[in-house]
């Protein structure tokens, strides 16, 4: 679109050189608006797509603006981009509590089947119970080696642990860290 022929035939006075130069430009201009349409097309077609960029956009300026270290920075954008591959990006729990309970229950136990099956916990729990804790549930996720509790702490949170291995450890008498329990896949403990 750029090209006004192959250089076979050429302006040869300054009229006919305009006349390319506007040429050229208004191809360029129309190819550029061509584009930016598709593009609206396309986005406009995934409003989650849409919103989660918006939030992922919205996050990096503040992280930006508060000048936080590249490492911690990253760090936030992967709990961040796990949590949103595991929430919706619309106000669920807004959307979701104005259905009749029991819509709201089967609407919750196919939206979230997988993570139900996995915790053992929810076995044989009441529907009603299950849909209020998965929509309460705030998915995170940890780098290994990471400590989620110390002695003395005050545990205000139940995790339900997803994916992974968790060591309860604490320290002996010669303060030798001694495991006492593990957490696997689909158990629950408590943490901050």
């Amino acid at each position: 679109m750029m090209a006004v022929g192959y250089g076979d035939v050429y302006a040869v006075n300054s009229s006919e050189r305009i006349y390319s130069i506007f040429a050229q430009v208004v191809g360029a201009v129309s190819f550029g608006a061509m584009i930016a349409t598709v593009n609206i097309l396309v986005e406009s077609s995934n409003p989650r797509g849409r919103a989660y960029k918006s939030k992922l956009d919205e996050l990096k300026a503040y992280l930006n603006e508060r000048e936080v270290p590249k490492n911690l920075a990253g760090e936030i954008k992967t709990a961040f981009k796990y949590y949103m591959s595991k929430k919706s990006v619309f106000p669920e729990r807004d959307l979701v509590m104005d259905l009749p309970q029991s819509l709201r229950s089967e609407l919750v136990s196919a939206a979230y089947a997988v993570d139900i099956e996995k915790v053992t916990y929810l076995k044989g729990e009441d529907e009603g119970y299950i849909s209020h804790l998965m929509l309460c549930m705030k998915p995170f996720t940890n780098p290994q080696g990471d400590i989620l509790l110390e002695y003395g702490d005050v545990a205000d949170e139940v995790v339900f642990l997803m994916r992974g291995l968790v060591h309860l450890t604490t320290f002996n008498a010669r303060g030798e860290e001694v495991l006492v329990g593990m957490v696997g896949e689909g158990e629950r403990f408590f943490c901050l």
